[in-house]
């Protein structure tokens, strides 16, 4: 199964590949300050929503429903929606980079075991 990608179509364990798998990922779960940065956690969060997406479902989510799936509390999510929608938030800066960096650890491990 493919994901319709403008005039392309990418299979969900590349999607996945592209999004857990990249060097990025792997050198920023091994830095937790770099969490710190709030764009970097918010990227981080909605990132692994959508390569666990492609994993379990072979499809890419876009952004906006990978927020809604994040795996974050529900404060976060909202806050996580309103800066998506363009309002000025300010995400709580350490218990953001936290769950951010605690989520990007599990899932790229876990994409990592199931290559």
């Amino acid at each position: 199964m493919g994901a319709k990608l403008g005039c392309g179509y990418v299979d969900g364990a590349t999607v996945a590949e592209l999004e857990l798998q990249h060097p990025t990922w792997g050198l920023a779960v091994r830095r937790p300050w770099w969490w710190l940065e709030p764009r970097i956690a918010e990227l981080g969060l909605s990132a692994m929503a959508r390569g666990r997406h492609a994993l379990d479902h072979g499809e890419l989510l876009t952004k906006t429903q990978a927020i809604k799936q994040a795996n974050a509390p529900t404060w976060l999510v909202g806050y996580l929606s309103a800066r998506r929608r363009g309002e000025a938030v300010s995400l709580p800066r350490l218990r953001t980079a936290w769950i951010a960096w605690h989520d990007a650890r599990r899932t790229v491990a876990h994409a990592k075991r199931t290559r």
